[in-house]
């Protein structure tokens, strides 16, 4: 099973920034509707693989996009549960 991922942002408009240079840079992502057990401004995510994070965030800060968090995501008996890993403002 692969590892997820979701970054969560400030505004749609910096998730929309980073999309633009993801799909530039050939990454694989889903951009999703936030989980709402997750809280952030923007109603929207990006679903990412977890050996991609690392890249994807060093990305968004030379551009100089803010991520607000990175949530792993892990499915206990097919229940999603989300745990804030890093908090990046």
């Amino acid at each position: 099973m692969r590892e997820l991922v979701f970054l969560t942002f400030p505004s749609i408009h910096h998730l929309l920034q980073l999309e633009d240079i993801l799909k530039e840079k050939s990454f694989k992502f889903q951009m999703i509707p936030l989980p709402r057990e997750i809280r952030s401004d923007c109603g929207t995510c990006l679903l990412i693989e977890k050996e991609a994070t690392e890249n994807i965030l060093t990305l968004a800060q030379k551009q100089g996009i803010p991520v607000e968090g990175v949530y792993p995501v892990t499915d206990e008996k097919k229940i999603r549960f989300y745990q804030k890993l890093l908090s990046l403002m």
